[in-house]
């Protein structure tokens, strides 16, 4: 009887073991995905800032170019 309790326990801990591990693993996995997305959403923003800073600059050549006429 005492050996069957202790194999009850034991299998009791190995599952709870193997629950703990895979939801390490899955929260492992979300965490990466969400720094994945980060980087994402960053790279877009600079992207986005150098289209901006582009179009400023095409901006300012064709006010001085139209200056540059006029004069």
């Amino acid at each position: 009887m005492f050996d069957i309790i202790i194999i009850i326990i034991i299998i009791i801990i190995i599952i709870i073991i193997i629950i703990i591990i895979i939801i390490i693993i899955i929260l492992n996995i979300i965490i990466i995905i969400i720094i994945i997305i980060i980087i994402i959403i960053i790279i877009l923003l600079l992207f986005l800032l150098l289209l901006l800073l582009l179009l400023l600059l095409l901006i300012i050549i064709i006010i001085i170019i139209i200056i540059t006429c006029i004069v």
